[in-house]
């Protein structure tokens, strides 16, 4: 995080007074890792109109949602992300899982289950890489074992562990330590 800070201090990563939208992501995603949400939407807020104009909106919307679902306040995830009219691969696969772990949190499990459907056939549709299609496939069903409320701490664990590759990663080893 210390590396983004200083290119961002000393203006290395805008470029033509504009800043990368792969840059930008990820340091949304490290600095929500970092649990450092004020720093992250200061930094949403002033360098999102550097984004290049196709698209910024989406990607403004999806790092907020991005700090929202780390915060807890999935209901404005939902709200973010149903804005959205998203034609980027990669941020269609950040708003689902996004919003698939927002369901989640709410125990809204039959919306999962149907938008982890809508998921798989999304990307089946698509001619992805296949590590991105396994990818999926494992966040669908291992989501499908974290619904079940019989399984442990330990399998899910150790499910999450084993399981590769796989979106979220993080995310479901904190879910996982949850459990009892």
């Amino acid at each position: 995080m210390d590396l983004y800070k200083f290119g961002i201090e000393k203006d290395i990563l805008v470029y033509n007074k504009k800043i990368d939208e792969a840059v930008f992501n990820n340091i949304v995603s490290v600095a929500c890792m970092q649990k450092e949400y004020d720093w992250t939407n200061r930094f949403i807020t002033d360098y999102y109109s550097l984004l290049p104009d196709k698209v910024k909106l989406v990607t403004f919307n999806i790092a907020r949602a991005s700090v929202a679902i780390c915060v807890g306040k999935y209901k404005d995830v939902i709200n973010l992300l149903n804005q959205l009219e998203v034609k980027e691969i990669l941020q269609q696969l950040r708003v689902y899982t996004l919003y698939i772990r927002a369901l989640y949190h709410l125990q809204e499990y039959a919306l999962v289950t149907d938008k982890c459907k809508s998921f798989v056939k999304f990307v089946r549709r698509r001619k992805l890489p296949q590590d991105t299609v396994e990818a999926t496939l494992n966040f669908t069903r291992l989501l499908e074992q974290f619904i079940k409320v019989n399984n442990s701490r330990q399998f899910l664990e150790q499910k999450t562990m084993t399981t590769s590759p796989l979106f979220c990663k993080d995310w479901f080893m904190t879910e996982a330590a949850k459990r009892y």
